[in-house]
């Protein structure tokens, strides 16, 4: 645990006093490391929750944080769990950023929303909400052509998870050089039962 730089750290001046200049939340996984040999992380730990129970104290830790602590105490780290968390954490970045176009569009009372993610482009894109004739470029994230390519089934499973009730299109587009993947997502509309829309529309 102590590499040569931290040697220092052995010899207290002050009543064997130690300070650690580090982050105290993602070193309890370097304890655990030494403790049991592997690294505990896992990505639901970068997620902040919030806890019904006040007794109850969520800890998190993000993957840079962690980064940073194992270099630090040099530990080597190989396994698939940061990999992973990354791609997670993209398709959950994308995910988020076009939920955020569908409401949009509902706010609209669109019956449609097209957004064309394209292969060229690292970060802009576009989205149309037809009914208002409104087009304009958006910004989603650098891997979004990728992410579709590879996981468009799961990204639709999940999208449709997050917003009940949405039909979700898809297909590749090829124009010459212009290769894109165009979205059709359809929203549907529920209002509760104890919503009297009749007193909305009676004249």
């Amino acid at each position: 645990m102590f590499q040569e730089r931290n040697q220092t750290m052995l010899h207290p001046t002050d009543d064997n006093e130690y300070f650690f200049d580090r982050n105290g939340r993602a070193f309890h996984y370097i304890i655990e490391f030494y403790r049991i040999g592997k690294i505990t992380w896992d990505p639901i730990n970068c997620q902040h929750q919030h806890q019904t129970d006040e007794n109850t104290i969520c800890i998190t830790v993000n993957k840079q944080e962690l980064d940073e602590e194992l270099d630090y105490y040099q530990i080597p780290f190989t396994n698939s769990k940061l990999h992973h968390a990354k791609l997670t954490e993209d398709i959950d970045k994308f995910v988020n950023a076009v939920i955020d176009l569908v409401y949009e569009g509902m706010g609209l009372w669109e019956e449609h929303i097209l957004i064309s993610v394209y292969k060229n482009r690292r970060n802009l894109h576009l989205v149309w909400f037809p009914c208002q004739d409104i087009r304009r470029s958006v910004k989603l994230t650098p891997f979004s052509f990728n992410i579709l390519s590879r996981f468009q089934d799961k990204f639709g499973h999940k999208l449709k998870a997050s917003i009940p009730g949405l039909k979700y299109g898809y297909e590749l587009v090829a124009q010459n050089t212009n290769v894109y993947h165009r979205l059709e997502l359809t929203p549907t509309y529920k209002f509760s039962n104890q919503i009297k829309l009749v007193n909305y529309f009676t004249v």
